[in-house]
């Protein structure tokens, strides 16, 4: 696994691995759109298909 991208206030994580898997991790339910956007160019601009994104699904 990879750290590519932790904002200022450690507040969103953003982590792959090399098998393309990739990991958006968040203290809060949602992310504002420039956090979004953030996590979209760090992925694509490693290799990885944004595309694939999905919400997590909390309880």
């Amino acid at each position: 696994m990879w750290v590519f991208w932790v904002d200022a206030e450690y507040h969103v994580a953003v982590i792959g691995s090399p098998s393309g898997a990739a990991h958006v991790l968040s203290r809060e339910m949602s992310l504002p759109p420039d956090r979004q956007r953030a996590v979209h160019e760090i992925l694509a601009w490693n290799g990885y298909d944004v595309t694939r994104l999905r919400p997590a699904r909390r309880k």
